[in-house]
């Protein structure tokens, strides 16, 4: 039973230092569950594939986790990351929130090496705190939930898929609506032209009555002149005769 990898991370890609004894792919698994952890959590996450065990404790955006083997007590798995949290946070708030990857490496790697072999190979230490100072704290570590990685990620990937359905529906939403409103504006801008046309020919059409009618009273006017001059000569036409 034993302590195989331990890592302490802002966010959710950024390790600030990570340990282990053992050769593995460790740090990516780690780095898989990382994207997934829960803020403001205690869990365990059970490797069925690798008998292995991910238990993590997040605190704002820090996360702490340790990997075990599946008999390692849980109990003090989570011991041994309230440790590792305890001497992290003596760091200043500035410092911890601004460091780069693995930055932590010099400074907590030899404190989390000691830590990770003193509560693998200690058996006071582990009765102790199994007894003693987590006596009161018991029951809320009988609260740790326990999942299995697999259903962990399936899930995750599930969450992943129902997002990027929606996303895509509220794209094709977004899309009808731009499409509606242009439609609407395309035959806002129909109804103006055809009103226009409308417009313009009447007034053109009204033009023309009105000209019409003018020409048609100056013929009308230019004809009765010319009556009148026809009879005013034939009268003194014919005065001239008498």
């Amino acid at each position: 039973m034993s302590i195989i990898y331990t890592l302490i991370a802002r966010g959710k890609d950024t390790i600030l230092v990570d340990y282990t004894d053992a050769g593995g792919n460790f740090p990516q698994m780690a780095l898989n569950i990382l994207k997934k952890v829960q803020r403001n959590a205690k869990k365990a996450l059970v490797d069925n594939r690798g008998n292995y065990v991910f238990n993590y404790i997040t605190d704002d955006s820090f996360t702490y986790m340790c990997m075990t083997d599946m008999n390692f007590a849980k109990v003090t798995a989570f011991a041994y990351l309230e440790a590792i949290k305890e001497e992290f946070l003596r760091y200043p708030s500035e410092e911890r929130l601004r460091a780069l990857d693995h930055s932590f490496n010099g400074r907590m790697g030899s404190f989390i090496r000691e830590k990770a072999h003193a509560f693998t190979t200690d058996p006071k230490l582990n009765t102790d705190i199994t007894f003693g100072k987590l006596r009161e704290d018991i029951n809320d570590v009988k609260k740790i939930m326990t999942e299995n990685i697999d259903k962990l990620l399936e899930r995750e990937e599930m969450i992943d898929v129902l997002v990027e359905k929606t996303n895509r529906m509220e794209a094709v939403s977004s899309n009808i609506k731009k499409n509606a409103v242009r439609i609407r504006r395309e035959q806002y801008w129909s109804s103006v032209k055809t009103k226009v046309l409308i417009g313009l020919i009447a007034a053109v059409s009204t033009t023309r009555v009105l000209v019409s009618n003018k020409r048609a009273r100056s013929l009308s006017t230019s004809s009765s002149h010319l009556h009148a001059v026809a009879f005013a000569w034939n009268v003194s036409t014919t005065k001239s005769e008498k």
